[in-house]
């Protein structure tokens, strides 16, 4: 079992491996930043997929001021997609290039679930899609690069399902509740809070 801080989660500063954190958007949004932020000023490239289309890249930027760093070239290694509905969610994952898994450092998927949770697929179809999309993530991680996704708890009860099968399917599902995080999921790191 390994050991690691909530910031080396959020930066995927271990082996390969595909991470769920699932918790509010006003505790991962600035997480992810800043791991965005931590691989651009080390000059790496990094791939970020927005399923739920926000994303504050300004708030980058800022960060990059406070280093008094200029912001463009660290903005400029972010590869940044969006994804309006499941569908294209799924589209912008299986055409990741082998290149572009070289290229990157790592992956993040912002908000996976919100384009799944859309009524407008029926559930069949947007859970094998959903299942399809993790597929193709295990295969990224397998082929090297360390993908972390986050997810968002569904408005209804009628998609709650689809959080239990990324639970299943992840390496590592980490989950804050009432501020105290807990981990599920047979295969699991052990975390330590620290900076």
């Amino acid at each position: 079992m390994h050991t690691e801080t909530l910031p080396a989660l959020f930066t995927l500063s271990h082996s390969p491996q595909l991470v769920a954190v699932a918790a509010a958007e006003n505790f991962s949004q600035p997480r992810i930043l800043q791991a965005l932020a931590t691989h651009a000023v080390r000059g790496e490239r990094v791939g970020v997929i927005l399923g739920n289309n926000r994303l504050d890249v300004r708030g980058i930027a800022r960060l990059a001021r406070q280093q008094r760093l200029d912001p463009r070239p660290l903005l400029a290694r972010i590869d940044l997609s969006r994804a309006e509905t499941c569908h294209q969610l799924a589209e912008c994952i299986a055409t990741i290039s082998i290149e572009q898994q070289q290229n990157w450092r790592a992956l993040y998927v912002v908000g996976l679930l919100e384009t799944f949770y859309d009524e407008t697929p029926a559930y069949h179809e947007a859970r094998w899609l959903l299942q399809q999309t993790l597929l193709y993530l295990k295969t990224i991680v397998t082929d090297g690069l360390p993908v972390l996704i986050t997810l968002a708890a569904p408005p209804t009860a009628a998609r709650a399902q689809f959080m239990h099968d990324v639970a299943h399917a992840v390496d590592v599902y980490w989950e804050a509740q009432a501020e105290t995080p807990r981990l599920h999921a047979p295969r699991q790191v052990a975390l330590v809070w620290g900076d």
